[in-house]
């Protein structure tokens, strides 16, 4: 992740101007809870490599595989584990209690019970490990080179700026929302929810005291549901909210209903046990700690929270009835070391039963999902995106991307994968029939894009021919100016009512990894927190 800094100068002279980084910067949050070089501790050989090595690999499987899928060592190039995964992993093992306890967050991290204070292994058992890893890595990352080139040829679009400016561009939300026919701005920095209109002025700002990162219209249709992450970087403090925003004249008003939670992310409404009260269904991703809980509203208009996973990860939820038995079932996607796809099957009186419709290793940076009938046979598929990639300067990840799986629901249910569309840090995308032509097309962006051998892969476009069954046919271009922002929020809506999907991009410039000096210099000048892009499809 820490080697590019190559760009094509012509491509950046532009003038136009979304937990894991909302989830995970690095393990402990960032080098200024462990400084690096306290982690860079190479141990010594013991005895025969060959012998060292074999017995660092059947300790690794004993060890490493306690927390989460085994990671085996072509998951990363040699650097990133010798200098940033396994320096980790030490600390997670117990060696250097001090590290944890004099650290910026060192009482709240030792509170999780996730850091044992003193050795579960010893000193030459963690050298065996080490070795063994560092001597079976790649030598440097594997790149897809097989991809076909993403072009700036995609005309369909017009870029539309807004007439305000990002002082320092923090866009870690964008919805529009028709109810107010407004777009749904949240900046961290300020933190504030700005509406602009269609056109791209400011109608107004709230002040939430907390960064929104989820904005729900009430079923209600008299106000909306905020998500406050509370910490925009990885943290153990208790500080996101569930805000209830509404508006008392021509001002708005925000009443703080949940609070302490752990950086939540995303929140439904919905009656789940049949009470006739809309209860909530929040996904907390935390950091260390972290759940996926439903919220039962009571007579009182307060709500009892029921835990149904209790790590920390939890992304974003869906509901359906899955089973067709009238009871509203749950589907959660987990990052972290959990890297999952989760269903909770609604058992009736608030009981739910959990299926794991897949697992993945714990570097594979899950970040975003959605349900949608792709190839239109009444069955949804699941469009799924991992390319979190901000954790201890990892390299790029040749199985970063775009997936689409197939499946069939039911105890035990089936699941493909069926598309893949290689995207270095891939963080969110959304599938509409963007050109009108009967198929889905999918848009999406990238917060960790590879800006020296593709930089035109932060926002793409993929244009859908309808081949079937394996989508070969999708055609990547990009808009020519789609390095104006470093793209975290993606929404898509017919923002000027005219038929089409119209799409609306934010911009996070404070993140993790290097960019080109040059490009940060004009994202920073510009101040451009997000783009409409106008669908010139009608």
């Amino acid at each position: 992740m820490f080697s590019w800094l190559r760009y094509n100068s012509g491509v950046v002279q532009i003038h136009l101007l979304g937990w894991r980084f909302l989830v995970s910067v690095v393990l402990l949050g960032c080098v200024q809870i462990l400084p690096a070089q306290l982690l860079s501790t190479p141990p010594f050989q013991t005895g025969d490599l060959t012998t060292q090595i074999q017995r660092g690999k059947e300790l690794s499987i004993q060890y490493c595989s306690a927390c989460h899928i085994y990671p085996e060592p072509f998951l990363l190039d040699r650097k990133s584990w010798t200098e940033g995964a396994l320096p980790w992993m030490r600390i997670f093992l117990g060696f250097d209690p001090d590290r944890v306890d004099k650290s910026q967050e060192g009482k709240l991290l030792r509170a999780t019970g996730r850091f044992p204070t003193e050795p579960v292994l010893s000193e030459n058992q963690w050298n065996d490990i080490f070795a063994y890893y560092k001597h079976e890595a790649l030598e440097e990352p594997v790149l897809n080179d097989n991809r076909e080139k993403i072009r700036p040829t995609l005309n369909q679009f017009e870029p539309r700026v807004p007439k305000f400016p990002s002082p320092v561009p923090m866009t870690t939300l964008l919805s529009w929302q028709s109810e107010d026919e407004a777009i749904a701005i949240g900046d961290a920095q300020l933190k504030q929810l700005i509406w602009m209109d269609q056109h791209g002025d400011m109608l107004s700002k709230i002040n939430l005291n907390n960064i929104p990162v989820h904005i729900v219209s009430a079923q209600s249709g008299d106000g909306y549901w905020v998500v406050g992450i509370g910490s925009f970087f990885p943290s153990e403090r208790k500080q996101g909210e569930i805000l209830w925003v509404s508006r008392n004249g021509s001002n708005w008003r925000v009443e703080r209903k949940l609070t302490q939670l752990t950086r939540p992310t995303h929140l439904l409404e919905h009656d789940m046990n049949g009470d006739g009260r809309l209860d909530l269904v929040i996904s907390q991703f935390g950091n260390f700690q972290g759940r996926f809980s439903w919220w039962e509203r009571k007579n009182d208009d307060t709500y009892e929270e029921h835990v149904l996973f209790g790590m920390p990860g939890a992304l974003k939820a869906e509901i359906r009835d899955f089973d067709k038995d009238g009871d509203p079932d749950l589907m959660v996607l987990v990052a972290q070391e959990t890297e999952s796809l989760i269903l909770f099957w609604n058992e009736g009186n608030g009981e739910f039963e959990q299926e794991v419709l897949f697992k993945k290793h714990s570097s594979f940076g899950h970040s975003y999902f959605e349900l949608v009938d792709f190839d239109m046979d009444g069955q949804e598929e699941i469009l799924v995106t991992n390319g979190d990639n901000g954790d201890y300067g990892a390299g790029f990840k040749n199985y970063h991307g775009i997936r689409l799986y197939s499946w069939k629901p039911g105890r035990k249910s089936e699941i493909n994968e069926t598309y893949f569309f290689p995207l270095n840090g891939a963080y969110k995308a959304l599938a509409k029939d963007y050109d009108l032509d009967g198929d889905l097309d999918i848009a999406a962006v990238s917060f960790f894009p590879n800006y020296q051998e593709s930089p035109l892969e932060s926002f793409v476009f993929l244009e859908n021919s309808g081949t079937q069954p394996d989508w070969s046919g999708f055609r990547s271009t990009t808009f020519d100016k789609s390095l104006a922002g470093r793209w975290l929020s993606l929404d898509a809506a017919d923002v000027d009512d005219d038929g089409d999907q119209d799409l609306m991009l934010g911009s996070v410039v404070q993140a993790p990894s290097p960019v080109p000096p040059a490009l940060a210099r004009i994202w920073k000048k510009n101040q451009l927190g997000a783009v409409i892009l106008i669908n010139k499809a009608r």
